[in-house]
């Protein structure tokens, strides 16, 4: 019988882990939390600046 030698580092498995690993993934799905999660902070940060325009104006009177 006969043996062959196969040699493997560690540069390989990598690449064929994270092959695996981006063919599984979803991507209109990262996409679609990306662009919620855009938009939810500019609604924060838009309230966040309202808030502290008013706080200001209600200090002054």
């Amino acid at each position: 019988m006969k043996l062959f030698n196969v040699q493997s580092d560690s540069l390989s498995s990598l690449f064929l882990y994270s092959t695996i690993m981006f063919a599984n993934i979803d991507y209109k799905g990262i996409v679609d939390y990306l662009l919620k999660a855009v938009l939810g902070g500019i609604v924060w940060f838009g309230f966040k600046l309202l808030q502290d325009y008013y706080s200001v104006k209600v200090r002054s009177y």
